[in-house]
C-alpha cells in the first residue's frame, strides 16, 4: 500500500514538472507527449476512484487522506524546482522571476539574509516529513 502511495505521488509530482521543464527548454512535441500520457494517467486515477476500484484494491482509508495530501505537498515543495531545472537545463539553484513560488523565495532569501543552501537543508527536511508521513500511515 504504501508502495503504491508513493508510486502516485510521484506520478503526479514527475509528470507536470517534467513536461513543463522540457516545453520551456522548446522541446514542444516531447513535452506534449508526456503531458498527454500524464494527464491520462490522472484521469485513469480519478475514474479508478470513482467507480471504487482503487481504494479496494491499495486498501484506501479516507482517514489518510489528509497525511497523503500533506505527504504531497512536501514531497512537491522540495523536489518539483530541481526537477524543472533539470528538465529545462538550467542550474539547480535557479529561481525564476515569473512563478509565486519563485517570488516567494526570492523574497524570503532577501529579507531574511536566508542563503541558497539554508533553502535546500528546509527542502530536505520537508522531503523527509513528507515520506515519514507515508511511510507510517497506518501507524497512528
Amino acid at each position: 500500500m504504501v508502495l503504491i502511495y508513493l508510486s502516485l505521488i510521484f506520478f503526479l509530482i514527475l509528470g507536470e514538472f517534467i513536461h513543463e521543464g522540457i516545453k520551456s527548454n522548446g522541446r514542444h512535441i516531447l513535452s506534449g507527449t508526456i503531458e498527454s500520457i500524464w494527464l491520462l494517467g490522472i484521469i485513469l486515477i480519478t475514474c479508478s476512484f470513482a467507480t471504487g476500484y482503487l481504494p479496494k484494491f491499495i486498501g484506501y482509508h479516507p482517514e489518510h487522506f489528509i497525511r497523503l495530501f500533506i505527504s504531497y505537498l512536501c514531497i512537491r515543495f522540495s523536489i518539483g524546482a530541481y526537477i524543472y531545472n533539470l528538465c529545462a537545463i538550467l542550474p539547480l539553484s535557479y529561481l525564476g522571476d515569473t512563478k509565486f513560488y519563485d517570488k516567494s523565495l526570492k523574497w524570503i532569501m532577501e529579507k531574511c539574509k536566508v542563503p541558497f543552501n539554508f533553502i535546500v537543508f528546509i527542502q530536505l527536511c520537508t522531503f523527509i516529513i513528507g515520506m515519514l508521513l507515508i511511510l507510517f500511515i497506518n501507524r497512528v
